[in-house]
């Protein structure tokens, strides 16, 4: 054996002596290590949403940040009922005190007609498969922020900047159940969701653009 080889195994056997050590390591700390970045990565966002003036636990329903938020039918019916009131809400509060251009009035009408409805039917889903009538588990937090001391254009500008959000988490929540999806009933109206707000999405995005 000549000297480049036994330099060579040396290498090769410091390398493996390091992947190993790195790998006990990792074992020895439960892997807390991997959970630390990825906590320091979580603090980070919400250092910046702070300084954006913004709250990141209001609207995330306790999700885990690295997997899917929705992970059965049930499930999906019981955060999307509070969520779309949680809309409907929102947008009653814009036909009441803003408004102020036709195209936000028919979009904020639009919202209450077409969640009213929906969270009828999926009242009726839950009680038909579950043999319960739904209640509010509570543990909803609102996504839209308090409007109450806006009015006007400030009003319009907070309401569809929030709800852009929103509808985008409903579009998220919508893809998530696909994988859980049993009635054929839920697959059409998980579709439909998807399918109407992205649609509505974009009429925000323009309507949000004409106001600033």
């Amino acid at each position: 054996m000549d000297k480049n080889q036994v330099t060579m195994i040396a290498v090769g056997a410091g390398i493996v002596g390091l992947l190993v050590g790195m790998a006990v390591a990792y074992v020895g700390d439960g892997g807390r290590s991997n959970k630390n970045s990825m906590n320091n990565d979580k603090s980070m966002m919400m250092e910046d949403a702070k300084r954006d003036g913004k709250d990141m636990d209001n609207g995330m329903m306790g999700m885990d940040m690295g997997g899917n938020m929705i992970e059965s039918e049930r499930e999906y019916i019981t955060e999307m009922i509070p969520h779309h009131e949680d809309a409907i809400a929102s947008a009653s509060e814009v036909l009441a005190r803003g408004g102020t251009t036709l195209e936000i009035k028919a979009l904020a009408q639009n919202i209450i007609t077409s969640q009213e409805a929906e969270v009828a039917s999926m009242k009726t889903m839950f009680k038909d498969w579950y043999g319960a009538d739904y209640k509010p588990e509570g543990n909803y937090k609102p996504m839209m922020q308090n409007v109450r001391n806006l009015s006007g254009t400030e009003l319009d500008k907070a309401f569809l900047k929030d709800m852009i959000k929103h509808h985008e988490m409903a579009i998220s929540m919508s893809e998530d159940v696909t994988a859980y999806l049993v009635h054929d009933e839920l697959k059409t109206f998980s579709t439909d969701i998807k399918t109407n707000q992205s649609a509505e999405l974009e009429i925000m995005k323009t309507i949000l653009k004409s106001l600033q």
